[in-house]
């Protein structure tokens, strides 16, 4: 559906790596707002084109070499081979800034983290989700709450 690697590939490609000499290596975990929301109150179709949209953002955003893969239903992850951690975070902030986030069009929370060496990698994957997870929290949280609608559309 979205033209990128799926989860088997990406792991496959983790471990291929951990052999090599690409260190620093960054780990890219990104995951949609909202789109069980959008499922619900707009179906399954538009959901489907949230996810294309989210993947055409981050796939433009990093370079050839790197290997952007959906690994879930609206979780995306990407090896950045011999990428410090300063690299990374100027690639998420370019996807931050590009139309579609900017204007609302998609909501993507991201979480980076590095290894030095394969030994790190592991850990730096489980801990580039939890930085993704925390951003999404803390995402939700800073979002102004929506009146409920109050009835009736008669006078208060």
């Amino acid at each position: 559906m979205t033209g990128l690697y799926n989860r088997a590939y990406f792991d496959e490609e983790l471990e291929r790596l951990a052999q090599s000499a690409m260190f620093p290596m960054s780990l890219v975990m990104a995951d949609v707002n909202e789109l069980k929301g959008v499922n619900d109150a707009l179906g399954h179709a538009a959901g489907d084109e949230l996810i294309k949209m989210a993947a055409r953002v981050i796939r433009r955003a990093f370079r050839t070499k790197d290997i952007v893969s959906r690994i879930g239903g609206d979780e995306f992850a990407v090896i950045l081979p011999q990428t410090a951690t300063s690299v990374a975070r100027e690639t998420v902030r370019r996807i931050m800034n590009c139309p579609e986030v900017a204007n609302g069009q998609v909501s993507i929370a991201f979480g980076i983290a590095t290894a030095k060496d394969r030994d790190q990698l592991r850990d730096t994957l489980k801990l580039s989700d939890e930085r993704m997870y925390r951003e999404k929290s803390e995402q939700k949280q800073s979002q102004p709450e929506v009146p409920e609608d109050q009835g009736g559309g008669g006078t208060p």
